[in-house]
């Protein structure tokens, strides 16, 4: 009977779990299946990227025609612990059962901050016989990014909104105006597109009613 420790403590998150557990759509699988231990989690660090380019003529080096960021794949490595093989089963039951979820929302200890998106993809094939194991499973995050769990929101000054991005990569942005006043009205300006709703036109014009009849505003 091999005993199992776990040599890396928890160092964020919360003290009860190992440093790197993981938790899918909420659930913290070391809390829902006991005699789980998340022992190392792979895939979360850098990842290349693709550069696709170009050789001009006999020119020197090469010019880029597109990059992108690839797929991001992260391994999970555990161990299960189980007193029968009854318990055994029991448990990879319901790990299945956590895993095929589709693509899920993964959380990890170390990094309360931040989720990401996969689905699960494969698993090494524990040893047969063996009713205390290490394995590994994975799950393939169609996009590679680790998203922000808070939602930043920045009110305006005076007729200008500073927006700051803290991230790494181009983040599209909501927009909620909520008016003081009527307004036939409403633009949006920044270095990259223009919105705009309402009437220009009534733009410093004259105040408008609901009424049955029409009224002039010349």
């Amino acid at each position: 009977m091999y005993k199992f420790e776990d040599t890396s403590p928890a160092i964020s998150g919360d003290p009860d779990l190992s440093a790197e557990a993981i938790t899918i759509n909420g659930i913290a699988i070391e809390r829902d299946i006991e005699g789980f231990r998340t022992l190392t989690v792979s895939g979360r660090e850098l990842i290349p990227k693709l550069l696709t380019t170009k050789v001009i003529g006999d020119s020197d080096g090469d010019i880029k025609t597109s990059a992108r960021l690839p797929n991001r794949t992260i391994t999970v490595k555990y161990q299960i612990t189980s007193k029968s093989p009854d318990e055994y089963r029991k448990k990879f039951y319901r790990l299945n059962s956590l895993l095929n979820q589709g693509e899920s929302r993964l959380e990890f200890n170390d990094a309360k901050d931040v989720y990401f998106m996969g689905e699960f993809e494969a698993t090494s094939t524990p040893t047969d016989g063996k009713i205390n194991i290490i394995s590994t499973f994975t799950f393939h995050c169609y996009q590679p990014f680790a998203y922000a769990k808070d939602e930043k929101t920045f009110t305006n000054v005076g007729n200008t909104i500073t927006i700051e991005n803290s991230g790494t990569y181009p983040t599209p942005v909501s927009f909620s105006i909520e008016s003081q006043s009527d307004n036939g009205f409403v633009g949006l300006v920044n270095s990259q597109s223009i919105i705009k709703v309402g009437n220009p036109a009534e733009i410093d014009g004259c105040l408008l009613y609901t009424s049955p009849s029409p009224r002039d505003c010349s």
